[in-house]
């Protein structure tokens, strides 16, 4: 089978229609996730409701800044998700997001218990049980790199 490159931007306005509802108007989405898509993108927040209306065309780069802004909210990584696969937390970029340890492991708690929330639903997805494990592995890496920090460890043994 020949590879074939995905183009770099995309007309797909039922992607666009989704991710537009999922955005704006789940209450499961963060409402600043607009404002943080701009922020990784580089781009005005009107650029990304254009996007989303369908007047520009999507691209792997905005889907990306889609996934992330929503915390990997698997209705939203379902387009860089083929079955089978997930997407994984770069480790080496393991940077803790509080300032003390305490606030760390406090900071677990979330990912856990959406963890938890999807084993329990019976019509969980296999790659959606391995998107809230990485999710929660991730904060406790965090807690690791955290801990590390304070007693003048390096990030990784060598």
């Amino acid at each position: 089978m020949a590879y074939h490159k995905i183009p770099r931007k995309f007309d797909c306005p039922e992607i666009a229609s989704d991710l537009k509802n999922r955005l704006l108007y789940s209450d499961d989405i963060d409402g600043s996730a607009i404002r943080t898509i701009a922020a990784i993108m580089g781009i005005s927040k009107r650029t990304v409701y254009a996007t989303l209306d369908g007047e520009i065309k999507l691209s792997l780069d905005f889907l990306h800044a889609a996934a992330i802004a929503t915390d990997g909210d698997p209705a939203v990584c379902k387009y860089l998700e083929p079955d089978g696969f997930h997407l994984r937390k770069d480790d080496n970029r393991c940077v803790p997001d509080k300032a003390t340890l305490a606030e760390e492991c406090l900071d677990d708690v979330p990912s856990l218990a959406r963890y938890h929330e999807i084993l329990a639903d019976p019509d969980s997805k296999a790659t959606r049980v391995d998107l809230a494990l990485n999710a929660v592995i991730f904060e406790l890496q965090q807690n690791r790199v955290k801990w590390r920090s304070l007693k003048g460890l390096p990030d990784k043994e060598k």
